[in-house]
């Protein structure tokens, strides 16, 4: 393995200096020989790196690149002094003059910074050449060495030899496979980080005698990374029929698959499956639904991706052992004498066994056969101590961690061990990342650091954790193992340091990038704590309460002078100093949701800075006046910067902008020149804009020239654009016309718009990839635009038009049968003039699976057919005449909009799904007029004159009934205790409510929530079915529950886990044990 010193940073830093002095270094700095001799150096030290990573090194080798990677630091240091020097020249005052060579050279400043530069550069030439002259550096340099070869071990069905503390898991696993369900085949994902114990559980599952008798065929396939679906389900065969079977015709494999599973009910486990792609999913599935009723496929998974892909059932969530578990473990494979519970062995090896394992039975289990071929048990504790992370160690843990960085290329391994910055659980977005990343030159594009985490994100380095539904950024995050590994490669140069520690912090080991946890529970101020650094190259601040204030000192830039990324995001942070203008070497300053107003106009000379995170910064007003001096700038995110008042003039000449989020126009006054604000026709030369633009107060624009100057449609780069009006400009029409956005975009959002008719470009088909439409508050429109040619659109809403009283669809279709071919989502709101909206058959709408409409108080019919339409959502709709009756519609979700609902019910064709909120009735019809053997989900919801549902209620086949907030009701319907398909009841916020009817016939009935519902006194019997019961806001039936040798509290002994008030007191996962009321 390679020594993390020599093999994760160097390789790009070396890059870097190559192409700086090979692009940028000119001859004022040194001559052509010696730049020459430089790069000969460069080339020599990094194939002498690349030999490095594949060989164990002596000390003194190790030594000498210690003391490279020194100088190379130190090299990059000098190296951007000349690069911000070279920009500053560009912007001062002046420049065209005092940059003429006969002023320049006779400047005594510059000629004295040519003389210091020139001297230091030399020193480093000398550095480098002494290095490539060193006799082993030159072997190393010249050789050609193979690299080890890695495999990726299969998991087999057969039991591991020692299994501890998975008892629990294997039962509840097991029970979950025996049950039956809704679904005929149903899919369990069982999740957890990697080598958490996932397939030793399923191989326990897998073998359960229960397990083997349930099942007429037990098949197991281990998944590689990359996702073969022949190889898979030749696997399966195999498995089936004992011996090989290869085809190269997927059809063929599949039909013989199809005909082997017709008919049995089978249990199938997916071991290893990490695919995130839904159609590699659904390509496999066909031939495994031929299966018996009953049958189970597991998928075991570190992906919280895949769940939502392929559950059905679940998923199960598999955590790490218990302390005592772990041990035992260790003791079993370190061969302890005696009953293997390691009674006989030092309290102090236990804790760091404890330490190292965090739950995770791989590490104990490899721990413990390390130890074992040592006989003195005394030197245990040193062996456990070093052994985890020691980077010369041939440990299997450590190569099965490294298998896949290894594989890696050199940029990918130092962006994934600079990523050892992020802490545990912090979520982060891929854009900050390649941002952090670009800071440090470990890449210099963002399309390739886009292509870097995709890549690290595929192979399970990052997980992750919040799906953005709305398309926009997910969130990730660096599991406490990966965290470990990219620590460990870093070889020393990242740190995490928490503040209040025992031990204060030290750079002595050079320490390069550095988070500080402020932790809530200390006071203390951050750089009182954390010493002065001369290498400090990032320094992120995360944690802290609301109540500490993070101060920058005003000496900050003779603290960490050489800092690349400064990131404050999410602390208390109000202000910076003026001194952080004279960080030079500054390229990221992420600022993001934090507190601050203005930021100081210092901020301007800092002119190597490539990003200025500003999101979420809802209290900035204004940007520094003079930005327009950081011509390297790429990124300004001003995404959520509601209080932004205007942007800074010339703010256009930063021409390398990638990111300008948010741009607001201010209002100029007649008698009034205020020169530091920029006008629209800034925007005319910033083409690589991309990713979204939002353009606001766009009423303050009186000159069409200047709106067709901004020449939107060349913002070829944009997917989203927003422009919005606050009040109404004369002009709107004229200036609508030349905002015309780029055909490219894919989402675009007009607000405020007050001009009479919508521009034509609205319109075009020529917005081939356009998918996302918002019109709102069009205040004078009378006329919606056609759409329906847009062949891509599939989000459609239009909403607060004043001036529309009818929807025609000769004019908003186009009048033709292929218009609003891919529309899914129609949304409509605030349209209160809105009679009609007239349709016919050439207006199919054949695509659309949801209609909202919302506040169409006038509106009375619906005329069209909508043939695939499977939700309707109605609100404040009072005078409709009724719902047709959609074929397809199958969720129904109804507020505030009359009787009218109570009247259609019987009209839907076969609803899954109702919804009922704020009917004016006191009583509900009976079910018997309107029932449908297809309804499961029923939720009644803000009914304020209810006061009772009929006996016959609710529809037997229900697995989810809710009754929320409807105070005059006094009883549930006794038609409950039928419901033997429930499986989640909800009642809350019912005050009138004093009992609930009997429950012990619901035998599916696993969730039980009942909240602010004060009268309710007792529990009726419940099932044994039940998994999980909340109590909250319901004082009288808390008190009954929680009293020792109450009635009700010996019925909830038997449920799994209890909550009440928000408190778990109870879970049958461990021993019994409540936490008692007093009595």
């Amino acid at each position: 393995m390679a020594d993390p010193v020599v093999s994760v940073f160097m390789q790009v830093l070396f890059q870097g200096i190559l192409e700086f002095v090979r692009e940028e270094l000119n001859s004022e700095y040194a001559d052509s020989s010696d730049r020459d001799r430089l790069i000969s150096n460069m080339r020599l030290i990094k194939s002498a790196l690349r030999e490095a990573e594949k060989k164990p090194l002596p000390g003194d080798l190790k030594l000498m690149f210690d003391q490279l990677k020194d100088a190379g630091y130190d090299a990059m240091e000098v190296l951007d002094e000349v690069s911000y020097e070279s920009i500053r020249h560009q912007v001062i005052t002046l420049a065209s003059l005092r940059n003429l060579p006969f002023i320049s050279v006779a400047n005594p400043s510059r000629v004295n910074f040519r003389q210091e530069m020139q001297n230091k550069i030399k020193v480093i030439f000398q550095k480098f050449d002494d290095t490539v002259k060193f006799a082993y550096f030159l072997q190393l340099a010249n050789s050609n060495g193979e690299r080890p070869d890695w495999s990726t071990p299969q998991q087999t069905c057969l039991r591991e030899a020692h299994v501890f503390g998975r008892e629990n898991d294997q039962e509840k696993i097991v029970k979950m496979l025996l049950q039956s369900g809704q679904h005929r085949i149903a899919v369990l994902p069982i999740i957890g980080e990697a080598y958490i114990g996932k397939t030793v559980v399923t191989k326990e599952v897998f073998s359960d005698e229960q397990v083997e008798r349930h099942f007429d065929l037990r098949l197991w396939v281990h998944v590689s990374d990359h996702f073969n679906i022949q190889k898979i389900t030749e696997s399966i065969i195999e498995d089936i029929e004992g011996m090989s079977f290869q085809c190269s015709n997927l059809n063929t494999l599949q039909m013989r698959l199809q005909k082997q599973l017709q008919g049995k009910r089978y249990l199938l486990v997916l071991d290893n499956y990490s695919s995130e792609k839904l159609e590699d999913w659904e390509n496999l599935l066909p031939p495994l639904l031929t299966g018996a009723t009953g049958s189970k496929i597991i998928v075991t998974t570190k992906h919280n991706i895949v769940f939502g892909i392929v559950h059905t059932i679940g998923p199960y969530r598999l955590q790490g052992l218990a302390p005592d578990d772990c041990w035992l473990l260790f003791c079993q494979y370190a061969r302890t004498e005696g009953n293997n519970s390691g009674d006989s062995l030092p309290s102090r090896l236990k804790e760091e066994v404890l330490q190292k394992c965090k739950g995770v039975p791989f590490i104990a289990a490899s721990l413990g056969h390390k130890v074992s071929q040592e006989r003195d048990t005394g030197k245990w504790v040193t062996i456990v101590r070093q052994e985890l992370w020691n980077c010369g160690s041939d440990n299997e843990f450590i190569r099965s961690l490294r298998l896949k960085y290894i594989s890696l290329e050199s940029e990918q391994k130092s962006c994934f061990a600079y990523s050892s910055v992020i802490p545990t659980n912090y979520l982060f977005d891929e854009e900050w990342l390649v941002q952090h990343w670009i800071a440090q030159g470990f890449i210099d594009k963002e399309q390739t650091g886009r292509s870097y985490f995709k890549s690290l994100v595929e192979k399970s380095f990052f997980q992750r954790a919040v799906v953005d539904p709305t398309g926009g950024q997910h969130r990730y995050i660096l599991s406490q193992m990966m965290r470990l590994l990219a620590l460990d490669v870093s070889g020393g140069d990242c740190n995490c340091y928490v503040m209040g520690m025992e031990i204060p912090f030290n750079n002595q080991q050079k320490v390069r990038h550095l988070t500080v946890d402020l932790n809530k529970q200390n006071d203390q101020q951050m750089l009182d704590v954390i010493p002065k650094s001369k290498f400090l190259l990032t320094l992120l601040v995360v944690g802290g309460s609301e109540d500490y204030v993070l101060t920058i000192p005003n000496d900050i830039e003779q603290r960490f002078p050489t800092l690349h990324t400064l990131d404050l995001s999410y602390s208390s942070i109000t202000e910076l100093p003026e001194s952080i203008g004279k960080l030079k070497h500054l390229r990221c300053l992420q600022l993001q949701s934090t507190k601050i107003r203005q930021l100081p106009e210092t901020i301007c000379d800092l002119y190597l800075l490539q990003t200025l995170g500003l999101r979420d910064c809802y209290c900035l007003e204004e940007l520094p006046r003079e930005i327009n001096n950081l011509r390297k700038l790429r990124h300004i995110d001003l995404v959520n910067v509601c209080g932004l008042k205007c942007m800074p003039k010339d703010i256009g000449l930063l021409t390398e902008l990638q990111t300008l989020s948010r741009f607001v126009i201010s209002k100029r006054r007649k008698y009034m020149i205020r020169t530091h604000e920029g006008g629209i026709g800034e925007l005319a030369n910033l083409n690589e804009l991309n990713g979204e633009l939002l353009i606001s107060g766009l009423e303050h624009v009186n000159d069409v020239k200047e709106a067709a100057h901004a020449d939107l449609a060349s913002k070829k780069k944009l997917l989203k654009i927003g422009l919005s009006w606050s009040v109404t400009n004369k002009k709107d029409t004229e200036i609508m016309v030349h905002l015309k956005p780029p055909t490219t975009i894919e989402e675009l959002t007009i607000s405020g718009y007050a001009g009479r008719a919508c521009p034509r470009w609205l319109a075009s088909p020529d917005y081939k990839k356009l998918v996302t439409l918002r019109l709102d508050h069009f205040k004078s429109c009378t006329v919606v635009p056609c759409l329906g040619l847009l062949p891509l659109l599939e989000n459609l809403r239009i909403d607060g038009w004043d001036g529309l009283n009818t929807m025609n669809c000769s004019t908003f279709c186009g009048g033709n049968t292929a218009s609003f071919q891919s529309l899914k989502k129609l949304h409509l709101e605030g349209l209160g003039r809105l009679q009609t909206w007239d349709g016919d058959d050439r207006c199919a709408f054949p695509s659309l699976l949801e209609l909202v409409i919302k506040n169409c108080n006038k509106l009375e019919q619906l005329t069209h057919n909508l043939p695939s339409l499977t939700k309707i959502t109605l609100e404040g709709s009072p005078n409709l005449y009724g719902l047709r009756k959609f074929p397809s519609l199958t969720h129904v979700d109804v507020t505030a909009s009359g009787d009218w609902m109570l009247r259609s019910l019987s009209s839907l064709a076969s609803p899954i799904s109702i919804t009922l909120s704020k009917l004016p009735a006191g009583c509900l019809p009976s079910g018997s007029t309107w029932f449908h053997s297809s309804l499961r989900h029923l939720h009644i919801s803000h009914c304020d004159h209810l006061e009772s549902m009929p006996e016959d209620w609710p529809p037997r086949n229900l697995s989810h009934f809710s009754v929320s907030h409807c105070p005059q009701l006094r009883e549930l319907p006794s038609g409950i205790r039928h419901l033997q398909a429930l499986e989640n009841l909800e009642i809350s916020g019912c005050g009138n409510l004093i009992g609930l009817p009997d429950m012990d016939g619901l035998t599916s009935l696993l969730w039980m929530e009942i909240s602010a519902c004060g009268s309710i006194c007792s529990l009726p019997d419940l099932p044994g079915s039940m998994q999980f019961l909340s109590i909250k806001g319901c004082p009288q039936l808390t008190h009954s529950c929680m009293t020792k040798g109450s009635l009700d509290r010996c019925k909830i002994n038997h449920i799994f886990s209890v909550w009440i008030d928000d408190d778990e007191v109870f879970t049958s996962a461990d021993e019994p044990c409540f936490v008692d009321a007093e009595t």
